[in-house]
C-alpha cells in the first residue's frame, strides 16, 4: 500500500484545493448574478464561463504546484490542461444550464437559491471531471500507469452468450415494464404510425407521406401481419430498440474489450432514454440500430477490408438510416473520406470495400425510391429538408416556433438567418439539453475518454468511426431545427466511452483506497452508473405518464361519444393527434389564430369537434387562454376534464352536433 499513500496525499490537497475553488466559483457567479442582473441564456452560459475561468486559474497554480508536485511540468502539461479544462468547463457550463431551466419545474425557489443550486450541480460535476483528467492525463505518472493496465481481450470466452443473453433479457423486462408504466402515443410516432396502418392495410394513398421513411415499411409489416395499431406501434421501436444493445455490446467488445462490452451492453438495456424510445413508436431506435450496425462494419473493415459481412452490414446499416434521416448521407460521405484519408497507405484494399459499400447502400436507397414512386409517385427522399428552413427552435422560443408551424400564412416575411449565428445559437442550446438526454453525470465524464484512454492494442478495430458519429449531432444538427432527440449519437458514444472508462476508474480506486488489496471496489463506479439509471428510469416513466398520459382518456372518451361523421380538430404539435390516436381516429390541427372568433368562425366553417388543451395554450398560444374562462360563443361545451399535471381539456361542438 506504499504506492497508493502518494496517490491518497495528492487526492486530498486536490480536495483542499478543490474547495478553495468552489468558494471562488461561487463567489464570482453571485458577484455577477447581483451586478449584471442576466436575463437571457447567453449571459448565465458567460457568468458559468467567467467563474469557472477563475476557478481553473488557481486550480493550475495550486495543483501544478502543490497537489501534483513532482510530476512532468512545461508546455506540454500547461496544453493538456487547457484543454483538459475546456472540455470541463463546456460540461459544467452545460449542466448548469440545464438545472436553471429544469429545477424550476421540479420545486419553486427564489432566483437566488436556484442559481446556487444549479451552480452547485455543475461545480460537483466539474469536480468529479477535472480530478479524472488531472489525475490521468494532465499530471500523470509512473504510479497512474499502473491503474491504466493493458485493455483486456476482444475474444468471447465461454459463456458470454449467456452473458448477452441475459443482458437482452433485462433490457426486454425493462422496457415491457415501461409500456405497463406509461403507456403513451404522441408526437410524430403517431404521424408514422398512420401511415403504415394505411400501408399495412392496403390504403397507402390515403396516408401523408410526408410522415413516410423506411420505418413505416417495417411498422407496415408488423400491421400486415395482423397487430393492433398500438402494438405494432410499440413492437415497431422495441426489436430494433433490442438489437441496438446487442450491437453496441459487440462493437464495444471490438473496441475496449469482452469487460466493457458487458457494461456497455447493461447500461444500453437500463439507459432510461433508450427505453422510453424502444416503446413509443419513434423512428430514433430504428435508425440508431442500423447506424451503429453501420459503425460496426466499417470498424471491422479497417482490418479486414474483405469481410463480406462487415461490407454488407455497413451498407445495410447507412441505408437504414439514410432513409430514415436522410442528411446522414453527409455523415456517410465524409465517414467514408475520412477512412480513406487515414487509411491512404493502404487505399488498394479499403477502395474496393468501400465501392462495394457505397453500391449496398445505393441499391437499397433505390429500390426504396421506386417503391415510394410505385405508391404515391414520389421518390420520397429529403421529405424533412424543409427544416433546414426553419428560423426557430421549440423549446428556445415555443410561440414563434408554433406559429412558424401552424401560422406560415400569418407570419411576416424574415430575412434568411445567417448560418453562423444560427448555429452558435443552437449549438448553445445543445449545451443545454445534452445532460437531459444522458441523464447521468457519469457519462459527462465518459466524454474525456479520447483523452485520458490508454493506446489501443495493435490490431484491435478503430475507434474514430465512433467518435465522428458522437460529435456528429453536436456539430451538424444546431445548423437546423434541432430536437434533443437528435443527440442519441452522442449518448451511444457515452456509452461505449464510459463503458470503457469505468474499468480503469474501478482498478485505480481499489489500488488506492482498497486496504487488503481486495477487488471490493473495483465494481464500485459500474454499480453507481447502475444505480443512477435505475433511479431515473422510474422518474422518466412517471414523468411520461403526468405529461402525457391523460392523452388515453380523452381518447377513450372520444371514442365512445363523438358520432364517427363528426370531425376532429384541436391543438398542434400532436395534442390534438394524440388524443384521437386513443380514439382509432385521424384529426387534423386547428387553424391558428388569436382570436377567439376567428377560430369559433373556422370551427362553425368545417362542421367539427375542437378540442383546446390549456397546456398548450400556455406555452403556444397564450392569447386564447382567457377563452377556457370565457367560453368559446357560438360552439357549445361538450365535456371538460381537469387533470391535476396538464390542467383542462374542453370538447367543443358546433350548433346542431351531438353526442352519441
Amino acid at each position: 500500500m506504499q504506492n497508493a499513500q502518494p496517490i491518497r496525499l495528492s487526492a486530498a490537497r486536490f480536495g483542499i484545493v478543490g474547495i478553495l475553488n468552489t468558494v471562488i466559483d461561487f463567489g464570482i457567479t453571485n458577484a455577477l448574478f447581483f451586478l449584471l442582473q442576466p436575463s437571457t441564456t447567453t449571459q448565465l452560459a458567460l457568468i458559468a464561463v467567467a467563474a469557472f475561468s477563475a476557478a481553473a486559474a488557481n486550480s493550475y497554480l495550486l495543483n501544478s504546484r502543490w497537489s501534483f508536485s513532482g510530476q512532468s511540468q512545461g508546455p506540454r502539461v500547461a496544453g493538456r490542461f487547457i484543454l483538459a479544462t475546456a472540455l470541463g468547463m463546456a460540461l459544467s457550463t452545460a449542466v448548469f444550464l440545464f438545472m436553471m431551466r429544469y429545477l424550476p419545474l421540479v420545486a419553486e425557489m427564489p432566483s437566488l437559491a436556484l442559481l446556487n443550486a444549479a451552480r452547485l450541480c455543475s461545480v460537483i460535476s466539474a469536480v468529479a471531471i477535472n480530478f479524472l483528467s488531472y489525475r490521468i492525463w494532465v499530471f500523470k505518472d509512473a504510479r497512474q500507469q499502473q491503474a491504466r493496465e493493458a485493455l483486456p481481450g476482444t475474444e468471447l470466452p465461454e459463456g458470454a452468450w449467456k452473458w448477452l443473453s441475459g443482458i437482452l433479457a433485462l433490457g426486454l423486462l425493462a422496457r415491457l415494464w415501461f409500456v405497463w408504466a406509461a403507456p403513451v402515443a404522441y408526437g410524430d410516432a403517431i404521424n408514422y404510425s398512420w401511415v403504415a396502418w394505411f400501408i399495412g392495410h392496403g390504403q397507402a394513398s390515403v396516408a401523408d407521406s410526408f410522415w413516410h421513411s423506411l420505418f413505416d415499411f417495417w411498422q407496415a409489416g408488423l400491421v400486415a401481419a395482423g397487430l393492433g395499431q398500438y402494438a405494432a406501434l410499440v413492437l415497431a421501436s422495441l426489436v430494433p430498440g433490442l438489437l441496438l444493445v446487442a450491437i453496441v455490446f459487440d462493437l464495444t467488445r471490438r473496441l475496449y474489450g469482452y469487460t466493457a462490452a458487458r457494461i456497455a451492453g447493461i447500461i444500453a438495456a437500463l439507459h432510461p432514454r433508450l427505453v422510453e424510445y424502444s416503446v413509443n413508436g419513434y423512428a430514433e431506435t430504428f435508425y440508431l440500430c442500423c447506424a451503429v450496425l453501420a459503425l460496426w462494419g466499417i470498424c471491422t473493415l479497417w482490418n479486414r477490408p474483405r469481410n463480406l459481412l462487415a461490407i454488407i452490414a455497413a451498407g445495410l446499416g447507412l441505408a437504414g438510416w439514410i432513409l430514415v434521416r436522410n442528411e446522414a448521407i453527409v455523415f456517410a460521405g465524409f465517414a467514408m473520406l475520412t477512412g480513406l484519408y487515414l487509411g491512404r497507405d493502404r487505399i488498394a484494399d479499403l477502395g474496393p470495400a468501400c465501392i462495394k459499400v457505397g453500391l449496398i447502400c445505393l441499391a437499397i436507397i433505390v429500390a426504396y425510391a421506386a417503391a415510394n414512386e410505385m405508391i404515391w409517385q414520389d421518390h420520397g427522399l429529403l421529405r424533412k429538408s424543409t427544416n433546414l428552413g426553419r428560423q426557430h427552435v421549440e423549446m428556445l422560443d415555443p410561440q414563434a416556433a408554433a406559429r412558424e408551424t401552424y401560422g406560415l400564412a400569418e407570419m411576416p416575411a424574415q430575412p434568411p438567418e445567417p448560418a453562423l449565428q444560427r448555429w452558435i445559437r443552437n449549438l448553445r442550446y445543445t449545451a443545454e439539453r445534452l445532460p437531459g438526454m444522458i441523464l447521468s453525470p457519469f457519462f459527462l465524464i465518459a466524454l474525456l475518454l479520447p483523452l485520458v484512454y490508454p493506446r489501443r492494442e495493435s490490431g484491435r478495430d478503430p475507434a474514430w468511426p465512433l467518435l465522428l458519429f458522437s460529435a456528429w449531432p453536436l456539430l451538424f444538427y444546431p445548423f437546423m431545427q434541432l430536437e434533443p432527440r437528435m443527440l442519441f449519437p452522442t449518448l451511444i458514444g457515452a456509452i461505449v466511452f464510459s463503458a470503457a472508462a469505468l474499468m480503469p476508474a474501478g482498478r485505480w480506486l481499489n489500488a488506492v483506497f482498497s486496504p487488503s488489496r481486495s477487488d471490493s471496489l473495483r465494481r464500485a463506479p459500474t454499480a453507481a452508473m447502475l444505480i443512477s439509471l435505475l433511479v431515473v428510469l422510474p422518474l422518466l416513466a412517471s414523468h411520461s405518464m403526468k405529461t402525457r398520459g391523460y392523452h388515453r382518456q380523452v381518447g377513450e372518451w372520444l371514442k365512445t361519444h363523438m358520432p364517427a361523421e363528426v370531425a376532429l380538430s384541436g391543438d398542434g404539435y400532436g395534442y390534438v393527434t394524440a388524443s384521437a390516436f386513443w380514439a382509432g381516429r385521424r384529426a387534423e390541427p386547428r387553424p391558428w389564430t388569436d382570436n377567439p372568433g376567428d377560430l369559433v368562425q373556422a370551427t362553425l366553417a368545417s362542421g367539427s369537434a375542437l378540442v383546446l388543451y390549456e397546456d398548450y395554450l400556455e406555452r403556444f398560444n397564450p392569447e386564447l387562454l382567457p377563452s377556457l374562462n370565457t367560453g368559446m360563443p357560438g360552439l357549445i361545451l361538450a365535456h371538460e376534464f381537469q387533470f391535476p399535471d396538464s390542467g383542462r381539456v374542453q370538447v367543443w361542438l358546433p350548433p346542431g352536433k351531438s353526442l352519441q
